[in-house]
């Protein structure tokens, strides 16, 4: 690897920053865009390729994984440079900017201009979008305070936020091509330098794309001729440590393979060119190449009998080992044209498969990994966007019209380890609870869980998310353990705030004192699924008997809905609030069953109201003015099993082990999220869970009637603009009833809370590699 890798890649401490000289972009307002690629160039400089700078943070699980690297066992040791030459790249075009499950437009607009640069420090705002008019305005008129004097001003504005979406188009044109070509290795490009950059080898004319950006930025970390720079040695040694031990894990998961190979021969063809064979069977480990020989019924064969076995031309000098040519399974190998090893009804396949419990495979199949490079809190990606006016922008009826040089922005991405991350396009919160971040200190105790947990230690975040082991005493009286998850909505986390306005007014947790109000109002969680909405004035009643509203069950249709039959605790559409119609569910619920459960009540969801009409000495009253309370229907988890002897079918209600299960509310739109499901499986499969779907139910209501305890004795009034307090889940081992069952042991994996236009995605999971 040549030194020159590093013209667009320079290090500080252990962070790097990135130009990305692949993806620099000319637009034009009003007009086509166009693009170019200014290969020429050792990074970004100022006043030759741009002449201003902004800034904008962005989360960067935004972007860790976009890039790749390709390393295959057999060349797994990085402390090797010739290995380096072996590395593969791999791009990912569609996640860039990717959070919440969706490619997202980057707001370049919305970025920061530097203060060198800001032709008008003392101006509001100084966001790229608002610094260009500015700068059209200064040049045309000679100073940046006579914006008003500009007829479009409004409409530059508005052109340059549209052009972001443009923007980002461009920007994933220039990476598909390089998704499209696959994984590329090293030994593909050209060695020496043209115009700045490596170019891509390409005899048969199948790929598409030009230089490679991953290939850039990991070339320029593991570049090994830099020995003067500790900031970049830094980084060297963390994207080492980062990828050693992965590949050691894929070496152990995958060392015990019996395996074939694809080599090249020293014999040429009648057109010149190297013949290739196949060879095998092939083993990592020389243990295991004895182990299996004795398997295969051999005689006793010593270590210095085991063949070493390498293959210069495709694997360098690494070593494989087989058994000798003249026992069972012994070393041998085919031509091309006559591919035993990959017949399944071959002598070797059977004999492999008969005396062993693995098969023959060929190499290639597991010999590589594809890791995601993962940017660390710090690092930056700059990308370079020319903005150039058109006449028709500054022209005016008292005015010549005057031409405007272009404005070149080199707009720097600062990658920031958030925990969660807003998207405003879609009004959308992702809230990343995943063990990485928990582990680099990024989720502190008041923001992980916000959980009052059991002294089991629970729950133990996983490779899946939050598993929970809920015990109960199965020798004396059994007693419910529960976790009590409250982080779904809480005034203390900022990403509730930001999505619900919330203000706590006052509180007095001693006295169950809280007086508060939120934009989450109890009409954007209650579904018209439960509303009987026949009344002309929008209005329902309860039937109460004493704290209790009761929810009624409807024995035709199994449905439960607020009844309008009774004659107190009235329901009212306050503020015209209304019940929520929205298309998509308002809660989804994603856990992972590993024990059968075969009671409701292992969860349970409360929605409470602000108790916001108590006085402050209050004390033993309940600390809410309302709560639903949701359960899931265990019916709809029925089984049927016949026994025979008995000739009697029997039915039981069960959610079973290795259960992926969603629970969703209203129950009304299952169906529509098992299409979701369905068509996205990458994102809601996982590997040894089976999909099952089940409703959340509003089972109750429980009301605060205690008047003595209110201010002026007024009866609490619930109506649809009443503010939401708190989203509690209750995760519950057992309910008491004599039968032994299993303990429930599960994984929270994802929590979704989509209501007013604004949706709330809890991943409790880390992303496999």
């Amino acid at each position: 690897m040549s030194s020159d890798h590093t013209h667009s890649v320079s290090f500080t401490n252990s962070n790097l920053d990135f130009d990305l000289v692949s993806i620099q972009l000319t637009l034009q307002l009003s007009e086509s865009i166009l693009l170019y690629n200014q290969l020429a160039q050792l990074g970004f400089e100022l006043n030759t390729n741009f002449t201003s700078s902004s800034q904008l943070d962005r989360s960067l699980d935004a972007f860790n994984q976009l890039f790749y690297v390709y390393i295959k066992l057999t060349f797994r040791d990085l402390s090797e440079i010739r290995n380096l030459n072996e590395l593969g790249f791999f791009t990912q075009y569609d996640k860039w900017n990717y959070s919440g499950n969706t490619q997202n437009t980057l707001l370049f607009s919305e970025s920061n201009v530097d203060l060198s640069f800001q032709i008008d420090p003392q101006g509001n705002g100084q966001t790229l979008k608002r610094d260009f008019v500015r700068y059209m305005v200064q040049t045309f008129l000679g100073s940046s305070k006579l914006g008003g004097m500009i007829k479009q001003k409004t409409n530059i504005v508005n052109e340059v936020v549209a052009l972001d979406s443009a923007i980002n188009t461009q920007i994933l044109n220039q990476l598909q091509p390089l998704t499209n070509d696959g994984i590329l290795y090293e030994g593909e490009y050209e060695f020496e330098m043209t115009n700045n950059y490596y170019p891509l080898r390409n005899p048969d004319g199948t790929k598409t794309s030009t230089h490679n950006p991953v290939r850039v930025l990991v070339s320029s970390i593991l570049n090994e001729n830099v020995i003067d720079s500790s900031n970049h040695v830094v980084r060297r040694e963390h994207f080492k440590n980062y990828l050693n031990p992965i590949m050691e894990l894929h070496y152990q998961q995958n060392k015990d393979n019996i395996f074939y190979i694809l080599y090249q021969t020293e014999a040429y063809d009648a057109s010149g060119d190297f013949i290739k064979n196949y060879c095998g069977p092939l083993f990592f480990d020389i243990s295991n190449a004895i182990a299996t020989n004795d398997l295969l019924l051999n005689p006793t064969l010593n270590v210095v009998d085991v063949l070493s076995k390498t293959f210069e031309q495709d694997y360098d000098d690494n070593v494989f080992y087989a058994l000798p040519a003249d026992v069972s399974g012994g070393y041998r190998s085919y031509e091309v044209s006559n591919n035993l090893f990959a017949d399944p009804s071959s002598e070797i396949y059977t004999l492999i498969d008969s005396y062993t419990s693995t098969t023959i495979v060929d190499l290639e199949s597991f010999n590589g990994k594809l890791i995601p490079f993962k940017f660390i809190n710090g690092d930056s990606l700059n990308v370079v966007v020319e903005y150039s006016p058109n006449a028709q922008d500054v022209s005016g009826s008292n005015v010549h019209e005057k031409p405007i040089p272009p404005r070149k922005y080199k707009i720097k991405i600062n990658l920031k380890n958030f925990y969660y991350d807003y998207i405003e396009t879609t009004n959308a919160y992702s809230i990343y609870y995943n063990k990485d971040k928990l582990d680099d200190g990024t989720l502190s105790a008041a923001n992980v869980l916000n959980s009052a947990f059991q002294a089991s230690g629970d729950p133990v975040l996983n490779s899946h998310g939050w598993n929970y082991t809920l015990d109960y005493d199965v020798n004396n009286e059994p007693t419910r353990q529960t976790e009590v998850i409250t982080s779904l909505y809480n005034t203390d986390i900022p990403h509730i705030q930001q999505a619900y306005n919330i203000q706590l007014l006052d509180s007095n947790t001693t006295n169950n004192y809280n007086n508060g109000v939120s934009d989450l109002k109890v009409g954007h969680l209650l579904s018209d699924y439960f509303v009987n909405a026949t009344g002309s004035d929008f209005t329902w009643q309860t039937s109460d008997t004493s704290n209790e509203v009761l929810i009624v069950n409807d024995p035709n249709s199994n449905v439960y809905y607020i009844s309008s039959s009774g004659t107190n605790g009235l329901i009212s559409n306050g503020d015209g609030v209304g019940i929520n119609t929205q298309s998509d569910p308002i809660f989804i619920f994603q856990l992972l069953i590993n024990q059968p459960i075969k009671s409701a009540d292992f969860f349970v969801l409360h929605v409470d109201t602000f108790t916001n009409q108590k006085r402050k000495n209050a004390s033993g009253v309940l600390p809410y003015d309302h709560r639903m309370i949701f359960h899931m229907k265990m019916e709809e988890f029925t089984q049927s099993f016949y026994v025979a002897f008995l000739d009697q079918t029997f039915e039981v209600s069960q959610i079973n082990s290795n259960t992926n299960l969603f629970l969703v509310y209203p129950p009304d739109k299952m169906t529509t999220f098992e299409t979701d499901v369905s068509n996205n499986p990458s994102i809601y499969d996982v590997s040894g869970y089976n999909n099952a779907f089940g409703g959340l139910y509003i089972t109750s209501v429980d009301k605060n009637e205690d008047t003595s305890q209110l201010l002026n004795s007024q009866a609490i009034t619930w109506d649809t603009n009443s503010s939401v307090s708190k989203v509690t889940v209750h995760l519950t081992s057992h309910t008491g009833e004599s039968g032994t069952f299993d303990p429930t042991d599960f994984t929270l994996r994802n929590a979704k809370v989509n209501a007013n236009g604004t949706l709330l995605d809890y991943q409790y999971y880390t992303v496999e590699i």
